[in-house]
């Protein structure tokens, strides 16, 4: 399952990198405020300067420039690449995608006009400064990778995110990440920046999407017909979950176990990752689905299952992308392969012939194709029976379309197809005959191999051919053999030429080519660019967002199966972190002095301890905390804490509330910090302002040391000693002078209680609850420390106490003390038969572990009468 996770990285725009710059013109430095340039002068910032080098004492001794491009799109494809190319966003970014100018194809990778010819994201989610400087501590990375992938941004981005490996990948290792992981969480923040945008757009595979959802009409399932469905059907579907970002499964073993043939969790993991991508970006609608392990699935579903491959004709499955399209693992280096052995072959150098390897993975179907061809039997009748367990012999191999088109190879000179080995079980023989007839050949690169030809073909494999994808992506005329499976998307077909299913057609169709080279290399360009747009990463994963939208409206979401604690079990359940958060305060303490430090975009300071352990305890939770936001509206975020638990909340509640100005973190726009006994952590002007949007809440009882102890009145308390002292005394006695009064710090330095103030003041028969100012406990720190103040079961008495008493005297709410009343009496009095009396102290057990059970269970008694206002 997902971690939780945070990305540490700034949340403010990034410096806007100069179009085209001179490095060694650079000279002198400016300063950049908060990373965002304050005027637009050339700035250059020294990199990693001094910085150590896990592999060495080395250092990059180059500086980045910035400027203030007034350009359009996004800059960092216009700066300096490794081909030399000189790039404008006038030069490469007019005209549309298919027949505007195309100076991005011999680059490749991320440029393209989705990426360059759009402004990049006002407020970045990723700091490629910082993952620079993880890549600069990785011991994997020599000295010469790094200064390559620092010398240029878009290398560097492709060097993150075209593999994403684990945990320990030199991007990610610096984040905390879990080694084990299987997709790390910052790859998922930083690499999709295209993705992002298109989530907010307006739908772009709505047309294919109606097409393919056309035969469900207007029904909607449950998801206990899903089940009923996976029950009974003899290929079992696997049955997901989606709640936010996360997917879950019900169980593997039954729908794809390893010994059946053609079966295998590959898909299901590939989706589900995608699903997580997709998901953490922007959240999908809660759901309950089917999808399918094989990639031959010939049944008809009473119900939606989502497949790769499914036949031509309705039968309740639903096209997705296919296996490499969606595994981040692949698809990026896959297609970024292909396309950039294509740019480096141009078209009048290449071979005009038809190039294929492959094994004789085809299964023997039951209908005749050239039959098919002619119109004698239907596409239905070529899926009754699929065969993939019959050895292939010198009298069948001609029934399959692999076998003709490699049989073909011997007489055709512009066809260049062998056999690399074999899946399916072949006779000695005819693999004698194979070799003899020099129609075998050794393994080779197939996407550096395929750039040297001019034509390309697609056969069915097992299920249908998936070459395709790539196949555009060489700049080949990709020939497409007719088959009775459909695959995703339709739209393939404008790029490239179809053929018979028996490839009676295929001599004609090379000499057709090979006659209209012009028009030939048009379809081959145009395939192509559309290719590298609209079947990139990104696209493929918009599809599935747009997908499982459309899914929603005809799955029904009150039937939602449970991977996790019910919606009515967690209202009345708390679920706790504060022992681990202690720890962590306990062990990330600041050294030396209580000094304040920055509290990063945040106006003024915090103490430093406990900003960083805010931060620390933040990337571990932050992601948990949007889905469980997101997956329950209404639902309000509160972090609560005592003592330095109260201040890593506070700070938490401030932290998250600053990110909420971003889309990304619209859901912590209204959290919360409860704390009881907080010490004074942050600057006046920070806790004035979490007061204003009522925000934090302290609560402080009594005398109690910790809201009274800062820096602030550890200075003040030296500064008075020293002005008492006798020297002083004595010259102001000689000179008449007054007592020097104190300054008043300035607001952002200052550290005083943060938020909203309430005051317990215990009385011999009454506890209040008053009103109270930060500014109220800027002079005081008592000569002896109440410690008993400061513990956490008197804050509960206290608060009882005072709840109690607030209740019988304010008459405007007595609508509300009926039922809130016996809550309280029993939280005070441990007295459940007794009639409300309010009268008696406040009390709980002396043992913790006792006290914090009974206090568990009468404040849930008390929050399910929802009648105190919070």
């Amino acid at each position: 399952m997902a971690q939780p996770w945070a990305f540490t990285a700034r949340l403010r725009g990034m410096p806007r990198p100069l179009a085209a710059v001179d490095r060694g013109g650079c000279a002198g430095h400016s300063v950049l405020e908060g990373d965002i340039l304050t005027d637009c002068a050339v700035t250059c910032v020294p990199f990693l300067e001094g910085q150590p080098r896990a592999h060495g004492t080395a250092s990059l001794a180059w500086a980045a420039c910035w400027g203030c491009a007034t350009m359009a799109g996004n800059e960092v494809c216009f700066q300096p690449n490794w081909l030399g190319l000189e790039l404008s966003y006038e030069q490469c970014c007019a005209g549309d995608i298919l027949t505007g100018p195309d100076c991005f194809r011999p680059l490749g990778g991320f440029y393209t006009r989705s990426f360059c010819c759009y402004e990049p994201e006002a407020a970045e989610v990723c700091d490629w400064h910082e993952v620079l400087q993880a890549v600069a501590t990785s011991e994997q990375v020599d000295h010469q990778t790094f200064t390559r992938v620092a010398a240029f941004p878009m290398m560097l981005r492709e060097f993150c995110c075209i593999v994403p490996g684990d945990g320990s990948h030199p991007c990610w290792h610096a984040f905390g990440e879990d080694e084990n992981a299987v997709l790390p969480a910052p790859y998922v923040q930083c690499c999709f920046p295209v993705l992002r945008r298109l989530l907010g757009s307006d739908p772009i595979w709505a047309e294919e999407l109606q097409e393919e959802f056309a035969s469900l009409g207007s029904r909607r399932w449950t998801s206990q017909q899903l089940l009923s469905f996976q029950a009974s059907a003899e290929q079992k579907p696997c049955l997901l979950s989606i709640r936010g970002s996360e997917v879950w499964h019900h169980g593997l073993d039954a729908c794809c176990p390893q010994d059946l043939p053609g079966n295998d969790c590959s898909y299901i993991h590939a989706v589900a990752q995608a699903l997580h991508i997709v998901g953490t970006l922007k959240p999908l609608p809660d759901l309950d689905l089917l999808l399918s392990p094989s990639n031959q699935d010939r049944y008809t579903a009473p119900v939606p299952v989502f497949t790769r491959h499914r036949p031509r004709r309705r039968s309740g499955l639903l096209l997705l992308p296919v296996e490499w399209q969606l595994s981040p693992g692949q698809s990026r280096k896959h297609a970024t392969a292909a396309q950039r052995h294509g740019a480096r072959s141009e078209w009048k150098w290449r071979r005009k012939g038809l190039f294929w390897r492959g094994t004789n993975s085809n299964c023997f179907m039951s209908c005749d194709l050239g039959q098919v061809a002619s119109g004698g039997q239907s596409w239905d009748d070529c899926l009754r029976s699929y065969d993939c367990a019959r050895p292939w012999s010198l009298a069948n191999f001609l029934h399959t379309v692999r076998g003709r088109l490699v049989f073909m190879s011997q007489f055709l000179e512009n066809l260049d197809a062998k056999w690399v080995g074999t899946a399916n079980p072949m006779e000695e023989e005819l693999w004698s005959f194979f070799e003899e007839s020099g129609l075998t050949s050794a393994r080779v690169s197939e996407r550096e191999a395929q750039a040297e030809w001019s034509y390309a073909i697609n056969v069915d494999g097992t299920g249908s051919g998936d070459r395709i994808y790539w196949q555009l992506l060489t700049g080949s005329v990709v020939l497409v053999q007719d088959s009775p499976w459909a695959s995703w998307p339709r739209s393939l077909g404008n790029f490239s030429r179809l053929i018979q299913p028996d490839l009676s057609d295929l001599v004609r169709q090379l000499q057709w080519l090979q006659d209209h080279d012009s028009e030939a290399e048009e379809l081959a360009l145009r395939g192509e660019r559309w290719a590298r747009e609209f079947l990139s990463f990104d696209f493929v994963l918009l599809f599935l967002h747009e997908a499982m939208r459309r899914y929603a409206g005809h799955f029904d979401p009150s039937s939602l199966l449970a991977v996790a604690p019910s919606a009515a079990e967690k209202s009345a359940t708390v679920v706790s972190i504060w022992p681990w958060a202690t720890h962590l305060t306990a062990g990330s303490r600041a050294p030396g002095p209580r000094k304040p430090q920055r509290a990063r975009s945040l106006p003024g300071t915090a103490h430093e301890g406990f900003v960083k352990t805010a931060e620390k305890l933040l990337q571990e939770i932050e992601e948990r905390l949007r889905e469980e936001m997101e997956s329950h509206p209404g639902y309000h975020l509160v972090f609560c804490g005592h003592s330095m638990g109260g201040a890593v909340s506070a700070m938490c509640a401030a932290i998250l509330r600053d990110k909420a100005s971003l889309q990304t973190h619209a859901w912590a726009r209204e959290c919360r910090a409860m704390t009881i006994g907080t010490p004074a952590s942050m600057s006046r002007n920070l806790g004035e302002r979490l007061a204003a949007e009522s925000a934090v809440y302290t609560v402080v009882n009594g005398q109690d040391w910790s809201p009274r102890a800062s820096l602030s009145i550890g200075k003040e308390l030296l500064d008075d000693l020293c002005e008492l002292s006798v020297a002083r005394t004595v010259v102001r006695l000689a000179t008449g002078a007054a007592f020097r009064l104190k300054d008043e710090e300035p607001a952002e330095v200052e550290q005083l209680p943060p938020g909203r103030i309430l005051q317990i003041v215990p009385g011999k028969d009454d506890t209040h609850l008053l009103k109270a100012q930060v500014t109220d406990y800027r002079h005081s720190f008592p000569a002896w420390p109440d410690v008993a103040s400061h513990i956490p079961l008197a804050y509960v008495e206290g608060l009882a106490s005072g709840l109690a008493r607030a209740a019988r005297c304010d008459l405007a709410m007595p609508h509300r003390a009926a039922r809130a009343f016996p809550a309280l009496q029993r939280l005070a009095a441990e007295a459940d038969a007794a009639p409300p009396s309010f009268e008696a102290k406040a009390r709980l057990p002396a043992y913790p572990d006792q006290a914090r059970e009974v206090l568990r269970e009468h404040l849930e008694d008390l929050c399910s009468e929802q009648v105190l206002p919070l």
